[in-house]
């Protein structure tokens, strides 16, 4: 099995669960490339838990799920949505797929109470991030966000100073670390 097959079923289980937007299903390479461009910070990372937020349609933990299982590192991701249609579809892929991925409804009080790194892709505002990291999973040192190209102002208004920019297929990765909690 291999990432074109969760693809597929992605494509064929959009023209029903609609996963992703008419957009994205014409794009999908380019949603797989921008989610393996955080492979490389990742490489060496000293988490074992990477919790993706908003995972939606499966981007970026469900290709982050093939890498972690060819690379064989010890790595549980936890892939996490309120919509159950989603939070389905990604139990099915880690199930089909043989991934190492733990899906969370969170909508059901998901809290995360130990170390951790988090990941999204097209969820919220960095803002709406740390929000949510304040809520769900308060111990998270680290942050890989893949954003788009106009990145400034949301990192103004989450008045995160110490970042870095990392240029990727469609935007840019934000890589942080342990920004005190948000009012």
């Amino acid at each position: 099995m291999d990432i074109s097959n969760y693809l597929q079923e992605l494509t064929l289980w959009n023209t029903t669960h609609n996963l992703v937007s008419k957009n994205e299903i014409n794009n999908l390479e380019e949603h797989v490339a921008d989610s393996l461009s955080l492979c490389e910070l990742l490489k060496d990372t000293k988490y074992h838990t990477i919790i993706d937020i908003g995972s939606g349609g499966g981007f970026p933990v469900i290709p982050l799920g093939f890498w972690v299982k060819q690379e064989n590192l010890p790595i549980t991701l936890i892939a996490t949505d309120i919509k159950e249609k989603k939070l389905s579809f990604l139990t099915w892929c880690s199930t089909k797929f043989e991934l190492n991925i733990q899906v969370e409804n969170l909508t059901k009080n998901f809290v995360f109470d130990e170390e951790c790194l988090i990941v999204s892709r097209a969820f919220a505002s960095l803002k709406n991030i740390l929000l949510w990291r304040d809520k769900h999973a308060p111990f998270a040192k680290d942050f890989l966000i893949l954003k788009g190209i106009t990145v400034e102002e949301e990192l103004e208004e989450a008045q995160i100073e110490n970042y870095e920019l990392i240029k990727n297929p469609r935007g840019f990765i934000v890589k942080f670390t342990n920004i005190p909690t948000v009012n």
